[in-house]
């Protein structure tokens, strides 16, 4: 057996698994990150598009971060109504009333839907502002597109540009798509706004796209009778027999006419 100069044995490399040698050692891959999105193809003519559901209790529950937030802007509103100027009553009633409403809804879902109806969805915090929508959108563009300018609006003509003041420093909730709202998108190139061409998404993009669920069907009203099983008529039955009464009256009169004008002609 071979010795080192030192007259010592030379060692193997140390395994990073016991008992499994170092060159045979493997690990299993990691996860891949489930998206934070998700992609709707467009929905066929002959199938209605489905809304955005309805989300569970704990899609709005607040996470440390948020909770830290909230207190924080708790006693800046504290300080603000007993250091400064008193707040009338309709004020601070208005104040607390929208404390509640952006308490409960933390988070806010957006889709985004383009010419060909493709939609992209994404669950952004209600405290975040419309420029963090317009770069969702940008970095899932291809490269292509990326310099291409676009506009989110919302019919009939309502335009939500980073560049607008009215737009910018507002919060999602405060531009009202809290819980939950959809965006149309316009490129200033309109041969990206034909209806026949698909949007210029990355294709791992594309890739993922799914259908839309069917909106559920709406249930059948039972049209119920009157009560007591009357028509629209009113009379029922009581009218039948009232009929049927006039009738026999109306004959009977006939009936004595003809005898009388029998015994008229007789004394003549």
């Amino acid at each position: 057996m071979a010795s080192t100069s030192n007259g010592k044995q030379p060692q193997a490399p140390a395994s990073p698994v016991q008992g499994v040698p170092a060159e045979s050692a493997t690990f299993p891959p990691a996860a891949a990150p489930k998206p934070d999105f998700k992609v709707w193809n467009p929905p066929r003519d002959d199938s209605p598009s489905s809304p955005i559901p309805d989300l569970p209790d704990s899609h709005y529950e607040h996470s440390r971060e948020e909770l830290m937030s909230l207190y924080a802007s708790t006693q800046r509103r504290l300080h603000a109504m007993t250091e400064g100027p008193l707040l009338t009553a309709k004020l601070r009633n208005d104040d607390e009333k929208k404390r509640r409403e952006r308490e409960r809804y933390p988070r806010t879902t957006i889709r985004i839907k383009f010419p060909d109806r493709t939609m992209l969805e994404r669950t952004f915090g209600s405290d975040e502002k419309i420029k963090s929508v317009y770069k969702f959108v940008r970095d899932n563009l291809t490269e292509e597109a990326k310099p291409i300018k676009f506009i989110l609006y919302q019919p009939p003509r309502q335009e939500y540009k980073v560049s607008d003041p009215a737009v910018h420093d507002k919060t999602l909730y405060e531009l009202h798509f809290s819980p939950s709202s959809v965006l149309l998108l316009s490129f200033i190139d309109p041969e990206l706004n034909r209806h026949d061409v698909p949007p210029p998404l990355l294709p791992e993009i594309l890739a993922v796209a799914k259908d839309l669920p069917n909106a559920p069907p709406e249930p059948e009203k039972e049209v119920k009778p009157p009560s007591g099983g009357r028509t629209l008529g009113g009379g029922g039955e009581a009218n039948a027999k009232g009929t049927g009464s006039g009738q026999s009256l109306s004959a009977q009169e006939k009936k004595d006419k003809l005898t009388r004008l029998l015994k008229l002609k007789g004394r003549k």
